[in-house]
């Protein structure tokens, strides 16, 4: 039978010794424990019946007892401080060359590699994913699915989007939290760090976080889309949405409604898109209602852009005083009208179809970071912190 050297990329948590911080990179860095015992099977065994929550026991194997696994679970050492350490195994990928190997951990947060021999049929990529990992994808599969039969019952497309976005934003909040706790977010966050450069730092903290989760979900589910092509995409787009959403909301509008423009807005005009969007404002500055992303657009497109000469318009004001150059936003830039298209095409898309694809997904990172359009880093690098 013919035998071939393989590479496992493997992913668990934690990823790095509790204790003194040493990387759990290469299989140099950690051993497996086992724990006191006459023999390897009877430490196991021990082991095993320590911990009945963990490893409950299974049918009896050849009149011995047996312990079932199935949160992958096992122990192990340090090979730097010698601490011993519980193991939660997350994702398992078997690929060909240790280039592939290294890109996984580089690129899609894996947490090492190690060198393997196959045999026959066994010597092919392949993946394995945990309970946990499992569990995490089926809740949000879950969530998405109630979310987007939430907005069709409301026959109203907008109103639909804004139920949609509003369900899953708890499961967001649970997977961006989770992320803010693993050390998988280190590279990433170096990643992102380089493509905004200096401007990383400017933008708020959700912001932040949010991008960070949009990046290991994107990467997380395009994982899986290699042995599954229908693997929805929504929540990693739902994710680079809300980072933009925050963003605006928190640098914009938020801060509109602290300070003392927000006193000030012009009359109505007659026109309904317009007044609509005066409307709006002033509801969201009395704070008796929150603003959606395709909201805050319009808001900038028709108070800010169309009604900035009007009198009174302390909105338009604020912004001239929190941008360079407003104007060539406005006109050049058309950056209220990108928002709204990325609204539309994005955001909003997500609770009208069965689901999202990788080019959809990769569509709406590019329209926020990648030229020609870069939104986000447009926004970011106009953006000056208003005098006080």
């Amino acid at each position: 039978m013919k035998k071939t050297t393989m590479y496992q990329a493997y992913k668990f948590f934690p990823s790095r010794c509790p204790k003194c911080g040493h990387s759990f990179r290469l299989t140099s860095d950690f051993g497996k424990f086992y724990g006191k015992g006459k023999s390897f099977t009877d430490a196991l065994q021990n082991q095993k019946e320590a911990f009945p929550d963990i490893f409950p026991k299974a049918e009896p194997l050849f009149g011995k007892v047996g312990y079932s696994d199935k949160f992958d679970i096992d122990f192990i050492f340090c090979h730097h401080c010698q601490n011993v350490t519980m193991r939660i195994d997350y994702a398992l990928r078997q690929v060909a060359t240790l280039d592939e190997a290294t890109l996984l951990i580089e690129e899609q947060g894996f947490t090492g590699w190690q060198e393997v021999t196959t045999y026959g049929n066994m010597a092919h990529p392949q993946e394995h994913l945990s309970i946990l990992a499992q569990a995490d994808m089926m809740m949000l599969s879950k969530a998405i699915g109630e979310a987007r039969n939430l907005a069709l019952a409301t026959n109203d497309q907008t109103i639909g989007s804004d139920v949609f976005s509003s369900y899953l934003d708890p499961a967001l909040m649970g997977i961006m939290n989770k992320i803010r706790q693993e050390t998988v977010s280190v590279s990433v966050r170096q990643q992102l760090r380089a493509a905004f450069g200096s401007l990383w730092e400017g933008i708020s903290v959700d912001s932040r976080d949010f991008l960070i989760s949009a990046e290991i979900l994107k990467d997380e589910l395009m994982s899986f889309s290699k042995t599954d092509p229908a693997i929805d995409f929504t929540s990693a787009v739902l994710a680079y949405s809300k980072a933009l959403e925050k963003e605006i909301l928190d640098r914009i509008f938020l801060a509109y409604r602290n300070s003392s423009f927000s006193m000030l807005l012009p009359e109505a005009t007659g026109q309904n898109s317009l007044d609509r969007s005066l409307d709006v404002i002033k509801v969201f500055v009395d704070k008796k209602r929150n603003l959606t992303l395709g909201d805050m657009g319009f808001c900038l497109l028709n108070v800010g852009c169309k009604l900035k000469n009007s009198d009174n318009n302390g909105f338009a004001i604020f912004l001239q005083e929190i941008f360079i150059d407003f104007d060539n936003l406005c006109n050049e830039a058309k950056i209220p009208a990108r928002i709204i298209k990325y609204s539309e095409d994005y955001r909003n898309r997500a609770a009208h179809v069965s689901r999202l694809s990788r080019d959809e997904c990769l569509g709406a990172r590019a329209f926020l970071l990648d030229e020609p359009v870069r939104l986000l880093l447009t926004l970011v690098e106009r953006y000056k912190p208003l005098e006080t």
